[in-house]
């Protein structure tokens, strides 16, 4: 297995047998790491293969083992009894046999007491033993464990020790990668040495002990004084430990010929000391398991790994305070959206005429006329002379007036009322020259029936409140899309530094892992957008009072189902993204692409399409699965969209989706096995990509 130019693994090659500690000893960076990955199906290997009870491993055979990754992978804000019940799940078990494992085996870890308190709160050692009970909860076959005593006191390591042996002792396959010698000796019966990406080294430790030509002693020395090894030149001191002295003595007779090498005559010559096969198994345990038992039957289902993954992000999501502030805030601003309109439009604009005496009747009745058709009110007020008239004006008493054939107007806002005024009073003065020509009332009342010609308002789209509607829509959905993209990718950034992802990929698929947690910020944000959108939706059917046409209840819903399929578009693009870092302060800066290409698709539905929404350019970009999620919607308001245009986006765009998700499972697999520096795209793309 190579990553990328540097060689991993190369021909690496051992047996583990049941009932056996194995340790798998070598250096730091020796690929014992990359070695366990690939045998629990974490990374996919360039050649070779994984053989389990005489047959090559399958996905379903690896979800009964149990792994425990060198750094701890756990969810910092769930309970620790939760977290044992979730993986217990995951490996196929239902809740209720789950929980009763969980608390048998917290109590056997001496974590019963710790049951509801949080993973962040734990002591290190806690959390260690927690990570070991996620990794037996659903009593694997095979259990492997990366570098499980590092970090660990001296009582704990006893206590992990015991477990192990007991497990041993039970008939199931245990094997452990350490690069302590001491503890591996002490506690293995056999041990497989990796250097550099290739066996060195295997066997029985009693048998390799026998086969070596040298012994290890541990002698304890008071005071340390060491002048005496002098007269021993052929002892060597290995180690000047706490407790003592490790030295190196010849043997009493040479090893065998052939010992300790391997085929070709390499170091690293398979002995066994028993019949044996790789990675075997308690027999019969890979019988498939009966679909009718609901009680430890295998996740034998894309769906079922998936939900729950999708089930523990969204539980998280919606009982963080962010959720609850962020809904809240969200319900009281369409509350606001929908009452406010209301409450204003129950007032009729009402203007004050003031006049020398009583009002004409002739000019009420004018102006009452006209105040029924555009629905205001005129009150009118009396004034003893032509200077109160003008008074009254000035000081804002009343809107105009009229004394001794004048109109005064304010002069900081007159509005429109004092043209009708001044129009009402040409109208009754026109009446009565008409009348003493000799017209008759009627042929009066006919010349001041005539209407000027229908004004028709021409402009871009059908109807501009609708459209406005449409804009609307397409800002939301650009906060929406760019708000929850940024969550997702600051997901899959906690779940790779906290190495929870590397344990979910060793019971689930890539991709059951990715559309899980999508799906769980997905269905937070799709919630949200229901309580922003729905009482505006019922609001413009059952009221004219908020300024939306009732069709608007429709554009609002179609709002909807494209957030739906641009969020399934742009999500996994954030999310693969998000795979990319190291750090978390990474990912803004790791997802600037996806949200720059979600920008340029909003500036593009802004200005070009609510400029000519019939245009070529914005029926292009109405369907083009990157830009139209945020342009159909407004097109659509503007009234510019045959059905069978929007029908067509929405397949391109669902069918878009279909593929990133494929794309993106395959980067945001490779991306999480790569730490200790931000991954770039070339090194997850391409055959030989660390895959």
């Amino acid at each position: 297995h190579s990553f990328g130019d540097r060689v991993a693994l190369d021909g690496v090659s051992f047996d583990v047998v049941p009932g056996v500690l194995t340790g798998l000893l070598g250096p730091n960076g020796a690929g014992k790491t990359t070695l366990l990955r690939i045998m629990l199906g974490v990374l996919d290997q360039d050649g070779g293969e994984v053989r389990y009870d005489g047959r090559t491993v399958g996905a379903q055979e690896r979800r009964r083992w149990g792994y425990m990754p060198q750094e701890r992978g756990l969810y910092a804000g769930m309970s620790a009894g939760d977290q044992v019940v979730h993986f217990g799940r995951l490996h196929g078990l239902s809740r209720r046999d789950a929980t009763i494992r969980a608390h048998a085996l917290l109590e056997e870890l001496g974590l019963e007491d710790r049951w509801g308190d949080r993973t962040d709160k734990l002591s290190g050692g806690m959390q260690q033993r927690l990570q070991l009970a996620t990794a037996l909860v659903h009593d694997p076959a095979v259990i492997v464990l990366d570098e499980p005593f590092a970090g660990l006191d001296p009582v704990a390591v006893a206590s992990l020790s015991e477990t192990l042996r007991q497990r041993a002792r039970d008939g199931r396959t245990v094997l452990f990668s350490s690069h302590q010698l001491d503890l591996v000796q002490d506690l293995c019966e056999d041990i497989a040495m990796v250097d550099r990406g290739r066996t060195v080294l295997q066997g029985n430790v009693a048998t390799l002990r026998a086969s070596s030509g040298r012994r290890q002693l541990r002698l304890q020395v008071e005071p340390p004084n060491y002048s005496w090894l002098l007269a021993y030149p052929e002892v060597t001191v290995v180690g000047d430990e706490a407790d003592g002295l490790r030295l190196e003595v010849p043997g009493p007779q040479r090893p065998p010929q052939g010992a300790g090498r391997g085929p070709g005559g390499r170091a690293g010559r398979r002995l066994r000391a028993r019949p044996s096969h790789p990675v075997a198994a308690v027999p019969g345990c890979c019988r498939r398991a009966d679909s009718r038992r609901g009680r430890g039957a295998l996740m034998n289902t894309w769906w079922q790994g998936t939900a729950l993954v999708a089930e523990r992000g969204l539980l998280d999501n919606v009982r963080s305070r962010s959720f609850k502030v962020v809904t809240g805030l969200l319900l009281l601003l369409a509350v606001a959206a929908v009452t406010v309109p209301q409450i204003i439009g129950t007032d009729r604009t009402t203007y004050t005429l003031a006049t020398t005496g009583k009002a004409s009747a002739d000019v009420v009745a004018v102006l009452d006329a006209a105040g029924t058709s555009a629905e205001f009110t005129v009150k009118y007020v009396p004034r003893a002379d032509e200077s109160a008239v003008r008074t009254a004006v000035r000081d804002g008493d009343a809107t105009a007036g009229l004394a001794g054939g004048k109109l005064y107007t304010s002069a900081v806002d007159g509005g429109t009322f004092p043209v009708l005024v001044a129009q009402a009073v040409v109208t009754v003065e026109t009446s009565r020259l008409l009348a003493k020509a000799g017209l008759s009332p009627q042929q009066v009342a006919d010349l001041r029936s005539v209407r000027p010609p229908e004004q028709v308002i021409v402009g871009r789209v059908d109807n501009e409140e609708r459209a406005g509607v449409g804009v609307l829509v397409g800002i939301i959905l650009f906060l929406a899309l760019t708000f929850a993209g940024s969550a997702i990718a600051t997901t899959v950034a906690m779940e790779k530094s906290t190495r929870i992802s590397e344990v979910l990929l060793a019971v689930l698929r890539p991709s059951q892992v990715l559309v899980g947690t999508v799906l769980a910020v997905g269905a937070v944000t799709f919630v949200q957008l229901l309580v922003l959108v729905a009482p505006l939706a019922v609001a413009v059917q059952v009221t004219d009072s908020i300024g939306l046409p009732p069709v608007a209840g429709g554009d609002l819903t179609l709002a909807v189902a494209w957030f739906l399929l641009g969020f399934a578009l742009y999500a996994f693009l954030f999310a693969a993204a998000g795979a990319l870092v190291d750090k978390i302060t990474e990912v803004s800066s790791a997802i600037l692409p996806v949200t720059m290409t979600l920008i340029a698709g909003y500036v593009l539905a802004i200005t070009v399409v609510t400029s000519d929404p019939g245009g070529g350019w914005s029926t292009a970009a109405s369907m083009f699965p990157l830009t139209a999620p945020m342009a159909m919607p407004i097109r659509w308001a503007a009234g510019q969209v045959p059905v069978w245009q929007l029908v067509v986006a929405m397949a391109l765009t669902a069918a878009a989706s279909v593929l990133v998700v494929s794309i993106a499972s395959s980067i945001y697999r490779r991306a999480l096995m790569i730490t200790g520096h931000r991954v770039k795209l070339r090194e997850v793309v391409g055959s030989h990509a660390g895959s």
